[in-house]
């Protein structure tokens, strides 16, 4: 009976999945030998106290308390990192007005570089858009033109969206660079077409017959143009490996500019040349005496084509020596995966004999924090003693004779002013 009633108090312990006290956890039966119960108490002493301390943590020389965060497998990870911190602000707002508040200090973050990225590439497409834009105005000479052509990049970046979330496609850093680097192109169709409608202006139709005449007339041009283009993105879809991994946003969104641009061209660009009779008589008339004289590239371009004409075969020996010499290049170009990336942080580790106790590890420690205090190119450092992680959180071995400080560099901080504070902390270690 008293070996029924033990086993039934386990199995309620079991089902409660805690115990109440140590007294309960006394109670638990490891083993039977004979059918007389063991209990965990004949083997050992089991007292309720404070863990012997392997671990050591601080931030900017203060002791802390981390706690590391992980995402799930499917989570997004800068939606969960933008939780996180929206988590952690209500936390400190919370116990703001407590005797010990809390204060949380973001140490390592996947999602900052992320961001980053996004938000330079960003900026790069919005000044290549621009940038494109005063071309088309240079070469058009039409304010009108350029603004006919202008709107075309934002739809047809809109029209991308739309075709980059049927396709579950996110916005990363491949994305947005195809993005960016489809950006130059948008406006390629829009132009071409926007001039043929021009040529009919001139000659005097009427602004809807010119814009109906003119699409009619480039389009077929303008759809073999683009989709050599494609052709030459869609496969990378199909590679397989790390490649396709890498590059199969990246040509998506290629791909998907491109179609979006063809269809505001002869679509959108001729809606709007058929809207006003004054659209496009500010352009150039196409008369070659005229216009090309007036380009102010077309005189140093004319002289040097008539000096390769007249000179064939030294232009031709040139241009097999200029061959030959980048093949040469070509083998001391090296290979890598990806290039060399700065996230302004980085890591250093320090490893004392086997053995060492985490007091005497934390204290060669103190040193390097002293040296990395008068840094004014850091903007925080984050020491863990007992653990070589290169993650910035607890790895599941403790070694108490290894320590890492993780060094995040205040913004705007080049690569070379990176290499000198790692050059100062190691020669200090």
């Amino acid at each position: 009976r008293d070996l029924h009633l033990s086993l039934r108090r386990q199995r309620q312990m079991c089902i409660r999945d805690r115990f109440k006290g140590v007294d309960e956890i006394n109670e638990i039966i490891v083993a039977q030998r004979n059918g007389v119960p063991i209990y965990l108490d004949d083997l050992g002493i089991v007292r309720s106290g404070y863990k012997e301390r392997k671990v050591i943590t601080r931030i900017n020389g203060e002791e802390s308390v981390e706690i590391a965060i992980f995402k799930a497998a499917a989570a997004n990870t800068v939606t969960a990192a933008t939780l996180v911190r929206s988590r952690l602000g209500a936390l400190e707002k919370e116990y703001a007005g407590k005797k010990d508040p809390l204060r949380f200090e973001v140490v390592f973050d996947q999602s900052r570089f992320i961001e980053n990225s996004i938000e330079e590439v960003l900026k790069t497409a919005a000044v290549g858009g621009i940038l494109a834009v005063v071309v088309l105005f240079l070469f058009l000479r039409s304010i009108k033109g350029t603004l006919i052509i202008a709107l075309s990049i934002p739809i047809s970046i809109v029209a991308t969206f739309f075709l980059m979330y049927g396709a579950d496609i996110s916005l990363n850093i491949m994305s947005l660079g195809g993005l960016a680097l489809g950006i130059g192109m948008l406006v390629d169709n829009s132009i071409v077409v926007l001039e043929a409608i021009h040529r009919y202006q001139v000659k005097g139709y009427k602004p809807g017959e010119a814009a109906r005449l003119g699409a009619s007339e480039v389009g077929q041009a303008v759809v073999a143009s683009t989709l050599t283009t494609v052709c030459v993105f869609t496969p990378i879809v199909f590679v397989e490996g790390i490649a396709g991994q890498l590059f199969a946003d990246e040509a998506l969104t290629v791909t998907f500019s491109l179609v979006a641009s063809l269809l505001v061209a002869i679509t959108f660009i001729p809606m709007l040349a058929s809207l006003s009779p004054a659209i496009g008589t500010n352009l150039p008339t196409i008369t070659p005496k005229k216009e090309y004289k007036d380009f102010f590239l077309v005189r140093p371009y004319a002289w040097i084509l008539r000096q390769v004409l007249r000179r064939r075969l030294i232009s031709l020996a040139l241009a097999l020596a200029l061959f030959a010499v980048a093949l040469g290049l070509f083998g001391s170009l090296g290979a890598e995966l990806n290039p060399e990336i700065s996230q302004g942080e980085f890591f250093v580790d320090l490893q004392l004999p086997p053995g060492t106790p985490v007091e005497q590890t934390a204290q060669r420690l103190e040193g390097v924090e002293a040296l990395i205090e008068k840094e004014q190119r850091v903007d925080r450092y984050y020491t863990i003693v007992g653990s070589g992680n290169q993650t910035g959180v607890s790895a599941v071995e403790e070694r108490e004779h290894i320590g890492q400080i993780l060094i995040n560099l205040a913004p705007g901080i080049l690569r070379e002013k990176e290499m000198e504070v790692l050059e100062l902390s190691l020669i200090h270690i």
